[in-house]
């Protein structure tokens, strides 16, 4: 006969809820339709470029220019980017970008597309407290907010 010990069930409970809580948040996309990166229209890449964002900098990050945020290489070091995700017409429709796992003392991931356009919406900021709900919807020549399904 199977004994249940409620101590260890609580204590096995309790580490895998530790261990759910310390994962790396992500940053969620969704590629809707062909990526169309470039204004012909032609399906090549498309690097997804995160950036941290704190609360005083989020109206910098919506006052730069496409020149100053879709260059990864940009020597300011709060416009450099976290990391590079490109993705190209063979990139899983669904996919996601880790973050670093501190996230104290900011408020948004801002995201740039670079579409090789600054028509469209190439730029996007998430706050950090949505990131489990919500994820980014890339269609045509933009980027959008969408809930997580």
């Amino acid at each position: 006969m199977i004994q249940h010990h409620p101590r260890r069930i609580l204590l096995a409970l309790g580490l895998l809820a530790g261990l759910c809580a310390c994962a790396a948040p992500q940053l969620h996309y969704r590629i809707d339709g062909k990526l169309n990166v470039n204004a012909t229209n032609d399906a090549s890449t498309l690097p997804l470029l995160p950036f941290l964002v704190k609360r005083e900098g989020e109206r910098a990050f919506e006052d730069a220019t496409y020149g100053e945020l879709a260059t990864d290489g940009n020597e300011e070091a709060s416009r450099k980017p976290l990391a590079k995700k490109v993705l190209d017409g063979n990139s899983p429709p669904i996919g996601s970008i880790k973050l670093p796992s501190d996230l104290e003392g900011f408020e948004f991931v801002g995201v740039v597309g670079t579409f090789n356009t600054d028509a469209g919406n190439w730029r996007l900021l998430v706050p950090i407290d949505e990131l489990k709900r919500k994820r980014v919807r890339i269609h045509g020549h933009s980027l959008e907010l969408e809930n997580r399904k």
